[in-house]
């Protein structure tokens, strides 16, 4: 199991596979806004930060799009970066900044595969971690409809010699 350090409880939902590369699968982190039932979920950000800093996630593929603070009760993922290039967000001690983006023309349909380059700052160290996030801009709640997709999200992982990776 992917543990941070640092926290009195250092559970994190989410799993390390070993292939030939290690591979961190994990839901979405949460921004304490989302409910089960009546109570609201605590938030993970923090833990999600502290996982991609200490275990050197180079990249996150993203499959669930973002969803904001009035669609909660839809399928998505809270967001913990901005979309928008040079703007901030912090989860503290974390300050994420998106570097830039990149469309992948390598990819079917290059519209549905965006790369957003991420600086992420542990502002009590100093220690400077950059991440990209390969978003893939599916129909909410579905896959694509064949392998083609997935096979094209391997080769970029195998291009790339992506040695980590946490999965959305």
């Amino acid at each position: 199991m992917a543990k941070p350090n640092g926290f009195p409880d250092p559970y994190f939902n989410g799993n390390v596979a070993t292939f030939e590369k290690a591979y961190i699968l994990s839901s979405h982190p949460m921004d304490g806004s989302e409910k089960e039932g009546r109570e609201p979920k605590n938030s993970t950000m923090v833990k999600f930060f502290a996982v991609v800093e200490q275990r050197g996630v180079g990249v996150i593929g993203q499959f669930s799009p973002f969803i904001n603070a009035e669609e909660k009760t839809g399928i998505g993922c809270a967001r913990y970066f901005s979309e928008t290039v040079g703007e901030t967000m912090k989860f503290s001690p974390y300050e994420v900044k998106n570097d830039g983006t990149t469309t992948l023309g390598a990819f079917s349909n290059p519209n549905n595969h965006v790369v957003y380059s991420l600086i992420i700052t542990n502002e009590s160290t100093k220690k400077v971690t950059n991440c990209d996030v390969l978003m893939f801009n599916w129909p909410t709640g579905s896959a694509p409809s064949d392998e083609t997709a997935a096979l094209e999200m391997l080769d970029y992982f195998a291009i790339h010699e992506v040695e980590c990776f946490t999965a959305v």
